[in-house]
């Protein structure tokens, strides 16, 4: 996503000087983003964006057309709601009352953290500070480093006999891998892959559960392929993002570079960049749509983006990186929300901007959010 400077940004709203994009962004829930910067707007600034969005929303009330697309007057308020509370506490240099989505122990993101298990059967649990050489299996050294990443690296050139390996992360963890083929792979939370420790055979073959975003070294002699319920992805060397957590009724695939040609039973299918194919699980079609590649792979950037999603796809996805089970008091409406935040904050950060849409009240308990009245 291309970063701003917010002062210029909002000097440029103020003196109507942005682009649509920029004033889109000023309008937006990117402005929370801009809000926890060092850079504080003035409370002068601020009231000019308050009074020019009540004036789109007035506009909006009195003709047929939506303000922005895709967009509803639920979500439009939400955000006009968001600019001017977020500004204000923003500036506030007393200490504010305790929001009724906060407990006195906030819960903290997720992060680097996974467990590896070896052919063997032993476990390695890869989080913390450790870094270096964490195991030797057939002449393969298995490698950790500071960043969250575990690589493996062939001793010589002579053939070996190569091992299976598995690397889980938890819910609240993320991970990432680089094979012996020099392929790359970000893990999600509440994930596994299982994989060879060297490609030996006629391709390469992964088995997937949960999500993963992948960066595969070309080698037209020796396919690439992703096996994960109900699917296969066939690949060369391309970029992509699989998301077939157990527990959705569909599968999401991501093409960002490349090509790959998707397979369920007799149905296959193939995938040009920007597109994005949802394999359903009790069917074998598979169909294809433009994708929202920015929304798609998000996690991987460290950040949620939510773009006219209900709330329990929403919670399902705070849950996971959170590792929180959610409890609904009431049964969610129709509500969609469109927003950014970085998946770097606390909970109650990302409860609260939530719960600015007037549409929620939510409390956690330990490691329950509770939706309520």
């Amino acid at each position: 996503m291309k970063r701003y400077n917010p002062q210029e940004l909002i000097h440029k709203y103020v003196n109507d000087t942005c682009s649509e994009e920029e004033r889109a962004l000023v309008e937006s829930w990117h402005l929370y983003e801009l809000a926890s910067s060092e850079y504080r707007p003035s409370m002068e600034n601020t009231s000019i964006v308050h009074d020019r969005m009540w004036n789109k929303l007035s506009l909006h009330a009195k003709k047929p057309r939506k303000l922005w697309p895709g967009l509803s007057i639920t979500a439009a308020l939400l955000f006009l709601m968001s600019v001017p509370v977020f500004l204000y506490l923003s500036q506030r240099t007393h200490p504010l009352s305790t929001p009724k989505n906060t407990s006195t122990q906030d819960i903290t993101p997720g992060g680097n953290k996974a467990i590896l298990t070896l052919d063997n059967g032993k476990e390695i649990l890869l989080q913390g500070s450790n870094t270096g050489l964490i195991a030797i299996q057939n002449r393969i050294n298995i490698h950790k480093d500071t960043a969250g990443q575990v690589s493996y690296n062939v001793q010589g050139h002579k053939k070996m006999l190569s091992t299976i390996n598995k690397l889980e992360t938890p819910r609240g963890g993320k991970y990432r891998l680089l094979l012996a083929d020099g392929t790359k792979i970000w893990l999600n939370s509440a994930s596994t892959l299982t994989y060879p420790t060297t490609f030996e055979g006629k391709d390469r073959t992964v088995i997937l559960s949960g999500e993963a975003y992948f960066e595969v070294t070309k080698n037209s002699n020796k396919p690439f392929k992703v096996i994960t319920r109900h699917q296969e992805v066939k690949v060369l060397g391309t970029h992509f993002n699989i998301n077939g957590y157990p527990d959705d009724p569909q599968i999401q695939t991501t093409l960002l570079e490349g090509s790959i040609l998707l397979s369920k039973g007799s149905n296959n299918r193939l995938l040009r960049p920007g597109q994005m194919a949802l394999t359903k699980i009790h069917s074998e079609n598979i169909e294809i749509e433009p994708a929202d590649t920015e929304k798609n792979i998000a996690w991987k950037n460290d950040d949620f983006i939510f773009n006219g999603e209900n709330l329990p796809s929403i919670m399902k996805t705070i849950a996971r990186w959170y590792d929180v089970e959610v409890v609904y008091q009431v049964s969610p409406d129709s509500t969609r929300y469109w927003g950014v935040i970085s998946r770097s904050k606390n909970l109650s950060e990302v409860l609260k901007m939530l719960q600015s849409s007037g549409h929620i009240n939510s409390k956690v308990q330990g490691r329950r959010v509770i939706i309520m009245d």
